[in-house]
């Protein structure tokens, strides 16, 4: 890396089972902004 602080912004699309798994591993990662679901 750069040096340089970044932050991924990500979104889920579905709102089923696998969709809200994804959602809280995303919301739990240091670097990711989960913007949408």
């Amino acid at each position: 890396m750069t040096g340089i602080d970044r932050t991924l912004r990500t979104a889920v699309i579905g709102a089923g089972h696998l969709g809200r798994h994804h959602a809280r591993i995303l919301a739990g990662l240091p670097g990711v902004d989960l913007v949408a679901v």
